[in-house]
């Protein structure tokens, strides 16, 4: 086996073996840099990417809990125990309020609660329903508000 020393013996040879080091040193650090840089990038677009679905789903979940409360109010004979539209919108707006905007979560409970309580109030209680009606789309603007804030952010 070789004597390491006697190998780089000579000045030029320790030259090189400093050069080979601190190039590989370099190469090393390029590389991870520019692996980080990469996931941050992609991190940053899935995040405005779903930013921009959740907006989608906050709009899709107030135009269905709109005609659910406008259904709730209307004539008895309207079939009022299904409305798919509004289950499957509140469905995709919480889970994605839990997963990518936490920060929301409570405002689109407070938008469903609203319209339970328009549903528990029947066509009976028609003088509550322009109050309800203007407490879910304060709370639909104020998600949206907070998801276009969040949006800008990214982009800045």
């Amino acid at each position: 086996m070789w004597n390491f020393c006697e190998i780089f013996a000579a000045n030029a040879d320790k030259a090189r073996l400093v050069t080979a080091v601190l190039s590989v040193v370099a190469a090393v650090l390029v590389v991870y840099l520019t692996h980080a840089l990469i996931q941050r990038r992609n991190r940053m677009e899935l995040r405005a990417k779903k930013m921009e679905e959740i907006y989608s789903a906050v709009t899709e979940f107030a135009v269905a809990g709109w005609k659910y409360m406008h259904k709730r109010v209307g004539p008895k004979d309207q079939n009022l125990e299904t409305m798919p539209a509004y289950d499957e919108a509140y469905s995709k707006i919480t889970m994605l309020a839990s997963i990518y905007a936490a920060d929301i979560y409570k405002d689109v409970e407070a938008m469903h609660k609203i319209v339970l309580l328009t549903k528990d109030g029947g066509a009976e209680d028609l003088s509550l329903f322009p109050g309800k009606l203007e407490a879910f789309v304060e709370k639909q603007l104020a998600i949206q508000a907070k998801i276009a804030s969040q949006a800008r952010k990214l982009v800045e």
